[in-house]
């Protein structure tokens, strides 16, 4: 019990001295103000008449799910700075009234890790779904199966999470308040980083796979001249079952997709190998410095918290150039069609612009 009181004692003393640390509240105002800006930006990105210019439903789905996840971890770590902020600055009488409560810290972590394994699942059924609607060659209304993909990225998302909830939850003290916003202690070192390290192999596994198909996605659009050249490529027992504008329009939905969440991709994937590789390097050093220093370091090195601020800026720049294409200086772009036309009319036009497409990059060679 005495062990007990004097652990308690020595952690309120330890908030105390976080609460002093005017550099530690600088990095929590800068980190909590880049998210809230985030949220406003997606709300306002939500609110505006921009839309995303992607016609598959499988790939519109996938690119809504990745749009309303990094607002969700906006939204979370919104609420937590906010939180962090109130907690070191509100002038409380009691030194204990300023730890955190393990399960709202918990909850908070766990959240904002488990829409990143969302984030990074998306990636990888994307992989999966344009390779499969490529690779069949079927039509576009065959092709089309929302529900079924949603359902799966459902899945992989949960099964993610469900690992890093149960990576993350041996070792955390329940019993008592944190002084850090950081379950790391003593006890659970081992699963901390074993966690990191699943972290980053999911990174480096949707990393893998996005980057993947979007330059097999180019490799493919640059054999696709004309729909004389793939018939003369496809055995003719195949001909009659395979529609070659379909084809191209996968593939350029796809280059379409890819192109748009590339730069985010490679920002997100930077950020977090760099925040995970930093937290590995820092936990080792901790023991050894003030609990205000502790947490300094934490905070800067763990700059995926401000990821949805730098998604945000790229999908609004995105948003206004993936749909236009620019030959010599003239900009075209695509019109997407009303439901109630005919979806043959659609293909046509489809058809000029890709064949346009590849007469230019064939005179170009």
């Amino acid at each position: 019990m005495t062990n007990n009181t004097s652990s308690l004692l020595t952690k309120c003393q330890n908030a105390e001295l976080l609460a002093q640390s005017t550099i530690y509240k600088v990095v929590v105002a800068a980190k909590g103000s880049v998210n809230i800006v985030a949220f406003v930006l997606f709300v306002f990105l939500g609110m505006s008449k921009a839309q995303l210019r992607i016609s598959h439903p499988n790939t519109k789905v996938i690119s809504l799910a990745v749009c309303i996840l990094e607002f969700l971890v906006a939204l979370d770590q919104s609420c937590f700075y906010m939180y962090e902020m109130w907690r070191i600055s509100f002038p409380y009488t009691d030194n204990c009234d300023r730890l955190w409560s393990p399960y709202n810290l918990f909850v908070l972590r766990c959240f904002s890790l488990s829409c990143l394994n969302g984030i990074n699942s998306s990636l990888i059924v994307l992989c999966i779904e344009r390779v499969v609607c490529i690779c069949r060659i079927s039509n576009y209304e065959q092709s089309s199966k929302p529900v079924l993909v949603a359902a799966g990225l459902a899945a992989i998302t949960l099964v993610f999470s469900v690992v890093t909830t149960f990576l993350y939850l041996p070792g955390v003290e329940w019993s008592e308040g944190l002084v850090m916003t950081s379950v790391l202690n003593e006890k659970n070192a081992g699963t901390y980083q074993a966690t990191l390290y699943y972290l980053s192999t999911i990174e480096v596994l949707a990393l893998f796979f996005f980057v993947v198909l979007h330059h097999w996605s180019l490799w493919y659009r640059k054999r696709i001249r004309g729909f004389k050249s793939l018939k003369q490529r496809i055995h003719p027992s195949h001909i009659q079952t395979i529609q070659p504008l379909s084809v191209k329009f996968q593939i350029e939905e796809t280059i379409r997709t890819t192109s748009l969440f590339l730069p985010i991709v490679l920002v997100k994937c930077s950020c977090s190998a760099l925040s995970y590789a930093a937290a590995l390097v820092s936990s080792s050093i901790w023991p050894t410095l003030p609990i205000d220093n502790q947490m300094i370091i934490f905070e800067v090195v763990y700059i995926n918290d401000t990821l949805p601020f730098f998604t945000v800026l790229l999908l609004m720049y995105g948003i206004g150039q993936m749909f236009c294409c620019s030959k010599k200086h003239q900009t075209c772009e695509i019109t997407i069609l009303h439901s109630s036309q005919k979806q043959e009319d659609y293909f046509i036009r489809l058809k000029q612009m890709f064949e346009a497409g590849a007469d230019i990059n064939a005179t170009r060679k």
